[in-house]
């Protein structure tokens, strides 16, 4: 029962000073600067046939990312705007066909980002991110099966989480406090909006580079 009980105490002992260390080094450290970044990002579509974009071209298009917090915990905002144009089967009342499409989506964000390693006012910072997202979606098909109730065009709201890994270069010291950087992320998300007479997946792997100031 003594030997518990030391094992207890020593346990304790050691998640304060591992606590009290972490917080030290939170305090100290100089990663907590705001950061604007900038941008391009990809996604490759996923998900079931003629429910999503996975027979379609990939999304391209451009995103910005406003964060803030300390040295391992950080939240940011981010907006992402994204365009896919292409080919692929649809469905009508549980029927395949095929048309060409456009598709574009404009999507906020509220994450998290944690820093296993605290962010450093220079050189390479690893962190990993988690996001919820609410996102406007438009969808343009050129050919429609008859008859039909769908829509050549339609607009909807869509929702939707993500998650992933990401890799940022500190490069030097810039405005009020803030760092040039460079960044890469690489990450999934799993979206869904109410577009050809259901619910419609917009998920896949993302992948983004850009600078930030």
């Amino acid at each position: 029962m003594s030997q518990m009980r030391n094992i207890l105490r020593s346990g304790l002992v050691i998640g304060l000073i591992l606590f009290a260390a972490s917080g030290e080094a939170i305090e100290k450290n100089k990663g907590g600067f705001q950061s604007t970044k900038l941008g391009f990002i990809q996604q490759t579509y996923s998900g079931i046939t003629s429910k999503s974009f996975a027979q379609g071209s990939p999304g391209l298009g451009l995103e910005l990312t406003l964060d803030s917090g300390n040295s391992v915990f950080r939240y940011f905002f981010k907006s992402r705007f994204t365009m896919s144009q292409g080919e692929q089967s649809f469905l009508n009342a549980g029927t395949a066909f095929t048309s060409k499409y456009k598709f574009s989506q404009f999507a906020p964000e509220l994450g998290l980002s944690f820093f296993p390693i605290p962010r450093r006012e220079k050189g390479v910072n690893i962190f990993l991110w988690g996001t919820g997202t609410i996102s406007y979606n438009n969808l343009e098909l050129k050919t429609l099966p008859s008859p039909t109730s769908l829509k050549s065009k339609e607009q909807a709201f869509g929702y939707g989480y993500g998650g992933g890994i990401g890799i940022e270069l500190i490069i030097a010291p810039g405005k009020k406090g803030s760092r040039y950087l460079a960044y890469a992320e690489l990450g999934f998300r799993h979206e869904q909006a109410d577009l050809v007479n259901t619910k419609f997946e917009i998920s896949g792997m993302t992948y983004s580079v850009g600078v930030g100031f």
